[in-house]
Order: C-alpha cells, then sequence, then structure tokens
C-alpha cells in the first residue's frame, strides 16, 4: 500500500542491538547519527514520505526476538500506515515484504540506518541491480569498528563505495528537499 509521495524513507535497522552499551554491535558513536536519523523520519512523516522500516531478525543472541536488543530504538517505532519489513540477513531485499515494496520502483529512495559496511550496503549494491535509485544519507548512519579502523573510518570507506552506486547525501541537505 502506497501513498501518494513519491518518496520513501527505508529505515534500516535502527534497533536496540546499536545503542545498548556492551552488545556486539554497540557503536560507540551512534548519537550524532541518531538525531540526523531521527530528524529525517520526522522530516519524511511530515512530508508523506513513503516509510519502510526494516528490522533485522535472526537465529541466536544477536537481532533475536529472545531479548529487548532486536526492539527499535526508542522513537523510532513505526507509525500507522508505516511499512515494517523483517529480515535475516544483511540486504533488506532478503525480505520478500521489501522486494514487493520496491518492485517496479521509480522512487527516490532515501536510506538511513545501520551499519553503513554491512545492511546499508548490501541493500544499495542489491538495489542498484534490481535498478531501484537510493539516495543515502551518510550523516544517519554509522559503521562498525574492526580490528583495524574505527567506526568513522569505516563508515568513510563503506560512504565512499557506497557513492559508486547511489547518490550520497547530508541530513543537513535532505531536510532541505
Amino acid at each position: 500500500m502506497k501513498t501518494q509521495s513519491n518518496k520513501t524513507l527505508i529505515v534500516i535497522d535502527i534497533q536496540k542491538e546499536y545503542n545498548s552499551l556492551g552488545r556486539p554491535f554497540y557503536l560507540e558513536g551512534v548519537t550524532p547519527s541518531l538525531e540526523n536519523a531521527k530528524n529525517c523520519l520526522e522530516y519524511a512523516r511530515k512530508n508523506n514520505f513513503n516509510i519502510i522500516h526494516v528490522k533485522h531478525i535472526q537465529d541466536g543472541e544477536i537481532f533475536s526476538t529472545k531479548n529487548e536488543f532486536s526492539d527499535f530504538i526508542n522513537h523510532f517505532e513505526p507509525s500507522l500506515g508505516e511499512h515494517v519489513v523483517i529480515k535475516s540477513n544483511y540486504s533488506s531485499y532478503s525480505s520478500l515484504d521489501f522486494c514487493a515494496l520496491l518492485k517496479d520502483s521509480s522512487d527516490v529512495n532515501y536510506v538511513i540506518g545501520y551499519g553503513s559496511t554491512m545492511c546499508c550496503l548490501s541493500t544499495i549494491l542489491e538495489g542498484y541491480h534490481k535498478g531501484n535509485k537510493f539516495i543515502f544519507i551518510a550523516d544517519a548512519s554509522l559503521a562498525k569498528k574492526t580490528a583495524l579502523a574505527s567506526e568513522s573510518v569505516m563508515h568513510l570507506y563503506a560512504t565512499e563505495i557506497i557513492k559508486n552506486y547511489a547518490e550520497v547525501t547530508s541530513s543537513a541537505d535532505f531536510l532541505l528537499n
């Protein structure tokens, strides 16, 4: 079910795994990106965007329905009329419901959420090959650190890769949209 807008905000995995200290996917620098994501979501709601919330659920202890860490972060819960899709793999296209929502889409699809090196990147890359158009709001996302690089460095590299498959913008520019 689509609203009248030809713009879609895809909110990927804004779940408590990312802002809960001690969790394997905890992001130390998550607060600024969450604020930017919240501003983008509020703007999209006010401007009648189609909104798709993507939730990662899998077996095991991470992103599991066995605990509260798979829940959406406070203030990111879907509102009435917004779509919620469940995925079990990195790409949002691993959800048949997501595929159906974006099938034959010529919409402008904005992407926010976590993490830029995994779920955002794989969704944009797969969507690119399916003919979908994306705009990644880079400062409304972040990446998990590795043994070799910090969260911000990993996010910078992911954003550079994403530029090959999508337009990249900032939340400030999105809010001027």
